[in-house]
């Protein structure tokens, strides 16, 4: 039978809020659009070498470290996290102007122009928070004639709100690919109900590497593999979190905003998403959770569409990822449960689960020198 394969790429105090718009540290209800940008210092420091950059990143608001900052100087194509204290420095740059790029989850993004000199530079960020005025929750068919992500001019909510599940996305790529690690997971597998004969349930250990990824491709998610028994299986690779942040991904799937939930006794604003129907073969529609406080993923289920494509007696498949914390603001899948559910004269629910066991970096971790 078929099985989701939910390979992930890694691992795996309440506030109250308004009914519109809040900041997830102050508590103030501006509308996003009213932020100033965010506060830039350059000082010289002769503690630097020749021809070097040193970023600081820091609330705006409370000068507290923003531990965990992504941050990219262009041109050059490294794109790095901060370290604990929010700090990053650039080595050994030819003298010029370089744009600089900064960007944590729940602040506005910072962009600037700089010019590297003979002289080092110390450049001072200070973050605003950012406020999201919560969208009307929509009630939409399932229905996608129009994918792509949420127009900005006509969906402003939304699109704040994509933009922040983008980032998480985007973090979690970074940490894979540019922080790659060895990860080891254990699986389960069974069948409900058991076989008659054979093991009613097998437990493995998967040690994966994190740098290793199949890219979303729309409509091209089912292959035969081997199985957990030995038999060939067709095997439902779903997309993972990064995926979330890939293009194309976004331009073949449509995005609603569908309310506040509680997860773990936290709220949670959830994001749904369906597959255009434009795509015939099996795809994946599902919902993401964000922390409605700092706006990280906690939550993310996939559901795959047209499940009869893949096996016609199939029914339902549907896979669900939690999300803990590798890092202050970096988000990764500890725990992944799918379900597959097969009707005939012998209906047959399958479950496989996931769950990380340790992690081992192959280079120096985020934040190190």
């Amino acid at each position: 039978m078929a099985r989701a394969h939910s390979r992930p790429d890694a691992m795996g105090g309440r506030r109250r809020k308004s009914d519109t718009c809040y900041s997830r540290r102050t508590g103030t209800t501006a509308l996003m659009r009213r932020f100033t940008a965010p506060a830039l210092i350059l000082s010289s420091s002769a503690a630097l070498t020749a021809q070097a950059v040193r970023v600081d990143v820091r609330n705006a608001v409370t000068n507290l470290p923003v531990p965990y900052s992504t941050i990219a100087l262009f041109p050059g194509d490294a794109v790095r996290f901060t370290n604990d204290s929010g700090a990053f420095s650039f080595a050994e740059l030819s003298s010029g102007p370089y744009r600089l790029v900064v960007r944590s989850i729940g602040y506005v993004p910072y962009d600037t122009t700089i010019t590297v000199a003979a002289q080092p530079i110390a450049v001072h960020v200070g973050l605003q928070e950012l406020a999201i005025e919560l969208p009307p929750v929509t009630v939409v068919g399932r229905t996608c004639l129009n994918p792509g992500p949420p127009i900005r001019d006509s969906e402003p909510q939304l699109a704040a709100i994509f933009d922040q599940l983008r980032e998480n996305a985007a973090r979690y790529r970074l940490l894979s690919d540019q922080y790659p690690f060895l990860y080891a997971l254990e699986r389960r597998v069974w069948d409900d109900p058991a076989p008659k004969h054979g093991d009613t349930l097998v437990v493995d250990t998967l040690e994966l590497r994190s740098d290793v990824h199949r890219p979303y491709k729309p409509g091209n998610l089912v292959s035969m593999q081997p199985g957990t028994r030995g038999r060939m299986e067709r095997i439902l690779r779903l997309p993972t979190v990064i995926d979330l942040a890939d293009p194309a991904f976004h331009t073949a799937h449509c995005f609603t905003f569908a309310g506040v939930d509680t997860i773990d006794g936290s709220q949670t604003w959830r994001v749904d998403f369906y597959a255009a129907e434009r795509l015939h073969a099996p795809d994946v529609a599902g919902s993401a959770w964000l922390d409605a406080d700092t706006y990280q993923l906690r939550q993310l289920t996939f559901r795959l569409t047209r499940p009869e494509r893949v096996l016609p007696s199939m029914q339902d498949l549907e896979a669900t990822v939690v999300f803990g914390d590798l890092l202050p603001s970096v988000s990764v899948p500890v725990h992944i449960a799918s379900k597959s559910e097969v009707k005939g004269r012998r209906p047959l629910v399958g479950h496989e689960t996931q769950r990380l066991l340790r992690v081992n970096f192959l280079k120096t971790p985020p934040g190190r020198p």
